[in-house]
């Protein structure tokens, strides 16, 4: 993993990396987070990375555990995983990489694309961008939790650095944990779309459980954080941050949006809907403050 590492940065910053390194700047990512995250290139080819890792002394056996290759269809041979993507190292809390996701450059689906479970690698129990965002957690007092590669990368670009990202999965209890490791304090900045909304739902549900103090960032439908900053710059960014709401506050008005609070059937559902995520809060006090407050 770490050779790869290495060869996928190689491709990025060499003569073939061209491409990839045009798409990065178009998308506002200037070398300094760019080499704090180590991206990197895959190439557009079948075998580069296999042909490279296996001249260097690996054995293909080796390269499919790790999750670098896969096995084709027909059992003859192996090709790379990712092609012509740039690419994102998955670091553990000691730095080491321990695998990969992919993002296409052009038109292609799917759009992102990570490396399988391992016997290094779970996506349920990995954040995207926490060992980088460590000291900033700490610094700042809470983790904003974004969606997707490059909303975090963004957010560091503009000096947010204390973000997170869950890797193509929803966020889990174990992420929960881990993160609690840093901080018991998060702000949920998922997509403003109605996908984005009903995953932030869920994610609050499991800070809560977990005993976190949870906020959230309501986005217009249009935006991620990738596309706020870019369009509106950090300054827009902040002042959503500064006007987030808390986690129950935001499900009430989530609640409130899908149910007729005019009537009783209405109201009964809405309340339903949210005394499954109140009965989660750790904290007695707090918990029977929400539930005079519904």
């Amino acid at each position: 993993l770490a050779a790869a590492d290495a060869f996928y940065r190689d491709q990025l910053h060499g003569a073939g990396g061209a491409r990839a390194r045009e798409f990065l700047v178009e998308r506002g990512f200037e070398d300094d987070v760019v080499l704090l995250f180590g991206l990197g290139f895959a190439p557009d080819a079948w075998e580069a990375a296999q042909q490279h890792l296996m001249a260097t002394g690996f054995a293909e056996r080796e390269l499919e555990v790790a999750g670098l290759v896969k096995r084709r269809d027909t059992g003859s041979g192996t090709y790379d995983r990712l092609r012509d993507r740039i690419v994102f190292p998955f670091r553990d809390l000691r730095g080491r990489t321990i695998g990969f996701g992919g993002r296409v450059i052009d038109k292609g689906e799917p759009k992102y694309l990570n490396s399988p479970e391992t016997p290094t690698f779970s996506k349920s129990r990995t954040l995207y961008g926490l060992f980088e965002a460590r000291e900033a957690i700490g610094a700042k007092g809470f983790a904003l939790l974004v969606e997707g590669n490059f909303d975090l990368v963004a957010c560091a670009q503009y000096g947010l650095r204390n973000a997170v990202a869950p890797l193509g999965t929803a966020f889990t209890e174990d992420h929960a944990r881990l993160l609690g490791r840093f901080t018991r304090k998060a702000v949920v900045g998922f997509d403003g779309d109605a996908a984005g909304q009903a995953a932030a739902e869920r994610t609050v549900g499991i800070f809560l459980g977990q005993g976190f103090q949870v906020n959230v960032v309501r986005l217009a439908a249009e935006h991620d954080p990738d596309s706020l900053l870019q369009a509106e710059g950090v300054e827009a960014f902040s002042a959503l941050l500064q006007e987030s709401v808390s986690g129950l506050e935001f499900m009430i008005r989530r609640a409130g949006e899908r149910a007729d609070l005019d009537t009783p059937r209405g109201k009964a559902e809405a309340l339903s809907s949210l005394l499954e995520f109140v009965v989660t809060i750790s904290d007695r006090v707090e918990r029977a403050e929400w539930i005079g407050r519904l």
